[in-house]
């Protein structure tokens, strides 16, 4: 996966005209490495090097050994490490970087030290942004990130069932969410990819509600929006629970959204405007007479961060690609009522699209 990563790198810094290649954004050097803990990483034509710092040093030469990435150890003080590390001082990495003075450098975040740095060092070296050029590129999976993911959501899905065959009535939601992270961590997750929500009753009708000491009623609606990490890479699906005793509205509330969120992966295929998708939704919503309470975008690909392009909303630019990954998440919040969300992750595939989140 690195040498199909790198040799997009390669093709955009040829395209820009570009000497080397810095990432600073963490999970832009996750993204290349699968390790994203780094200081800086350096692409150019002579390799790759990534610059840790040294307390992380073992670690990043063990996670990166079958790879022919250079690792080199950084600390911002005066500081004796063992003979077996390589170190390299901020003034020896700057040097690396400026080299003769006129590269021209590409750079993945517009705003940090480096970039003030390079320009009193080398007035005569171009800096330029490409962190947009790199957020486009990360959008289009590679079949091992999808299958990455993949793992993510089975791992999610199983510890909401883990969850639910304990029960939700009659524990606080700060429990139940405990209890999702642990199951998570328990089925190999490395981490969650945000921290969970979990909304009983009226809490559900908050869209960004995230857990309190309520305690959860047999007879109340819970929303659980939950993403489980596997190796950098994010899950993050929404199910709302109802009690087996819920009123004719409640049950209206989540066939209108289900409704909303089945049609609206219907429509997705390569080259769509997001916005389109973002509008099947909110038509489903509008003719249930319920659109005023959809207070969000539809839905956002989902990565290794748990939210970059594409953005399904009314105002967004991006137009569908194969291999991207989405979510369609519409909800319904009636205040102090009931909320209703489902949130699926779904696959872009050539002719259509594949929920990996079933």
């Amino acid at each position: 996966m690195l040498k199909q990563k790198l040799d997009s790198l390669m093709k955009l810094l040829n395209e820009k005209g570009a000497d080397e290649l810095i990432l600073m954004s963490p999970p832009n050097m996750g993204y290349l490495l699968d390790y994203g803990d780094g200081v800086l990483t350096i692409i150019n034509r002579d390799g790759v090097t990534t610059v840790v710092p040294v307390l992380d040093y073992y670690r990043a030469r063990e996670m990166l050994q079958d790879s022919d990435v250079k690792v080199l150890g950084y600390a911002s003080y005066a500081i004796n490490a063992p003979e077996d590390i390589e170190m390299i001082s901020r003034e020896s990495l700057l040097n690396i970087i400026i080299g003769n003075g006129n590269k021209v450098i590409a750079i993945d975040e517009s705003r940090n030290w480096l970039i003030s740095e390079i320009k009193s060092k080398a007035p005569n070296a171009a800096v330029i942004d490409v962190s947009n050029e790199l957020t486009d590129m990360r959008s289009v999976k590679t079949q091992e990130e999808i299958e990455l993911m993949r793992r993510a959501a089975k791992i999610t899905l199983d510890s909401i069932m883990d969850v639910l065959e304990e029960g939700l009535s009659g524990r606080r939601e700060r429990d139940v969410a405990a209890s999702m992270y642990r199951h998570m961590i328990e089925r190999g997750s490395n981490g969650v990819a945000f921290e969970p929500i979990i909304g009983s009753g009226g809490n559900g009708a908050k869209p960004h509600h995230t857990y309190s000491d309520k305690m959860i009623q047999s007879t109340e609606a819970v929303v659980m929006d939950v993403g489980a990490r596997y190796k950098l890479y994010c899950a993050d699906i929404t199910r709302t629970m109802l009690p087996g005793e819920s009123d004719k509205s409640a049950m209206d509330v989540y066939g209108a959204v289900k409704d909303a969120h089945d049609q609206a992966i219907k429509a997705i295929k390569p080259g769509v405007k997001a916005s389109d998708i973002d509008a099947v939704a909110r038509k489903v919503l509008e003719e249930y007479g319920l659109s005023k309470y959809f207070m969000h975008s539809l839905g956002h690909g989902v990565g290794i961060e748990v939210h970059e392009r594409p953005f399904i909303s009314p105002s967004s630019g991006d137009v569908l690609r194969e291999n991207q990954v989405v979510t369609i998440e519409p909800g319904v919040y009636i205040r102090d009522r009931i909320g209703v969300r489902i949130e699926d992750m779904v696959l872009v595939t050539s002719t259509g699209a594949i929920v990996i989140s079933k």
